[in-house]
């Protein structure tokens, strides 16, 4: 007992620093910008004013600029979001939204058979937990460190970096104020379009995205938020972002008709209009940053496609 009573206070000595040091990092680390929270806050400002959302993966995060809609809309999709997360973020936002009216959902190669929670990017589940307030998918990762630490979620040499800029950091100066990924950028900055790199790419996202999970988990999501929509009045777009050629080509005739044909299915079935654009002839390199990914011309461009080839036809319609 006594030498309990000498070690309280040398453990004291030594603990209290160092919960307070940890404590400090963590609360000036919540300060950081990314494009989770950043976005959360834009978009509640004004969240009773859209008639138009956004949701999908990165994809429809660089590829879809709501600013060149007639309607007012905001982009919510994020790099490698999953039909889980776009379900959470409707049921999350939906009653406070009394002006929606339509609801962009992107599908693409990833999304029946990707699972964020089983990736390599889990670390992402936690983003939308933390700032969000989504529950995780799965029991998983729970205990994971980087789920109660921003520190280790940046890496301690990268938040030693933000403590010495005062926390005061944007890691998503590219957002504008409708979600957009802005930043104007064309594949021949990097150089990024070829045959190899688009094999690789697709190579990458074969083997560590498709098959991670069951496709029925994905397309039980998007019923229910297709479902979910109707239920509130609001109509649901499903859509295929385009790709370049060196990435779609490496997909077989059966992968590529394993989307569009579930796709056509599910739209069949609750009355949803599907759009197809993975191929589009009207898309040339220029018009692209990756094998995958519009540029910032592109997606202006796509976005007025949309505009007119879907939104001013179904809004005459409501």
């Amino acid at each position: 007992m006594k030498l309990f009573r000498k070690l309280i206070k040398p453990i004291a000595i030594y603990l209290l620093p160092t919960i307070a040091i940890i404590t400090f990092f963590e609360v000036g680390l919540r300060k950081v910008l990314n494009t989770y929270n950043k976005r959360k806050i834009v978009f509640e400002k004004n969240i009773a004013d859209y008639q138009i959302l956004v949701l999908g993966s990165s994809h429809a995060f660089r590829g879809i600029n709501p600013a060149l809609f007639r309607h007012k809309g905001f982009n919510l999709a994020n790099a490698s979001q999953t039909l889980y997360y776009d379900l959470e973020i409707v049921k999350k936002y939906i009653d406070r939204m009394p002006a929606l009216k339509m609801v962009l959902i992107n599908v693409d190669f990833l999304s029946f058979e990707f699972d964020l929670d089983k990736s390599q990017e889990y670390w992402r589940c936690f983003f939308y937990e933390k700032h969000l307030n989504i529950p995780l998918e799965s029991n998983n990762h729970r205990f994971d460190i980087k789920r109660f630490s921003l520190a280790d979620m940046y890496g301690r040499k990268r938040s030693l970096g933000f403590f010495l800029k005062g926390f005061n950091v944007d890691l998503a100066k590219s957002v504008a104020d409708d979600g957009f990924m802005a930043k104007d950028i064309t594949h021949n900055d990097r150089n990024l379009i070829s045959t190899f790199s688009g094999k690789k790419r697709a190579d990458y996202h074969r083997q560590f995205c498709l098959g991670i999970t069951d496709p029925s988990e994905n397309i039980a999501y998007l019923e229910e938020l297709i479902k979910l929509l109707k239920d509130h009045d609001v109509t649901p777009v499903i859509m295929t972002i385009p790709t370049f050629i060196t990435y779609y080509q490496n997909f077989s005739e059966g992968e590529r008709a394993f989307i569009t044909n579930t796709a056509k299915a599910i739209g069949k079935k609750y009355s949803v209009n599907y759009f197809d654009y993975l191929k589009d002839p009207r898309f040339i390199i220029s018009d692209f940053y990756d094998n995958d990914h519009l540029c910032h011309h592109g997606a202006n461009k796509f976005s007025r496609i949309i505009n007119q080839e879907i939104l001013i036809p179904l809004f005459r319609k409501e």
